[in-house]
């Protein structure tokens, strides 16, 4: 019997490992709380990421404070080799009454993104593998759960190409309104030294945001997590049920 017990086990945690290692962290079900402030202006915002029927994948900011609201919505898809595909990008804001919208649309057809703000459209040529905002954060979240040790990602901003490249500080641990989370801590390089970003990550839970730093001359951004859930499952301070078992 204990034989028995012992290959059951056996055969329980090995399908956990196959499993593990095949998560793709950029379209595991999410749903997160943080906690924002800027310039000492409290905002609340909900990040979620969704799949729909069309095999679509939505990334979904919802912000608001006393001043007003955010909406940012992404969507995008993955190609036969797994490749992620920006597809849109929306980001609405209404503040003290005043409302803007940008829109960032990929055209693969005619390999070029179309974005539009004011007046006319700036057309950027693009190619397989150049990524949006919130799509190169999922892929750096997949290449860490790869143990890739190089995190430098083309992608097209407003109309803009541009190439962010991440170096990494250090493990950290992070006091959070769930508990202490251990991170991986990352800093976005910058040729202008005024302005810098701080990221830590969750590497316990798939390298979820914990926690945003940005700074630029009198400007102070942060952005720490309140409560998540990945796949059903609630985040703690404990070592990852969703790292080893999905």
């Amino acid at each position: 019997m204990k034989i028995r017990q012992l290959m059951i086990a056996g055969c329980f945690v090995f399908q956990a490992c196959i499993s593990a290692a095949s998560v793709d962290w950029a379209t595991v079900e999410l749903r997160a709380k943080y906690s924002t402030k800027y310039n000492g202006m409290k905002i609340d915002a909900i990040k979620t990421l969704s799949k729909n029927a069309d095999n679509e994948y939505e990334d979904r900011l919802d912000a608001s404070s006393l001043l007003g609201k955010i909406q940012q919505i992404a969507r995008f898809t993955l190609d036969e080799t797994g490749q992620l595909v920006p597809l849109t990008y929306l980001n609405k804001r209404t503040l003290l009454g005043i409302k803007r919208s940008e829109t960032q649309t990929f055209d693969w057809a005619k390999k070029q993104a179309i974005y539009m703000k004011k007046g006319s459209p700036v057309t950027t040529g693009i190619e397989l593998g150049v990524l949006d905002l919130p799509t190169h954060y999922l892929q750096l979240r997949r290449d860490l759960h790869a143990g890739r040790k190089k995190f430098e990602y083309e992608l097209i901003r407003r109309g803009q190409r541009r190439t962010y490249a991440y170096r990494w500080l250090g493990k950290e641990h992070v006091n959070t309104s769930v508990g202490e989370l251990e991170t991986d801590m990352f800093v976005l390089e910058r040729d202008d030294q005024k302005r810098q970003t701080k990221l830590w990550l969750a590497s316990n839970w798939g390298y979820l945001l914990v926690k945003l730093e940005q700074t630029e001359e009198k400007d102070h951004y942060t952005m720490q997590l309140e409560e998540a859930v990945i796949a059903g499952q609630a985040v703690t301070p404990k070592r990852s049920a969703t790292k080893d078992s999905l």
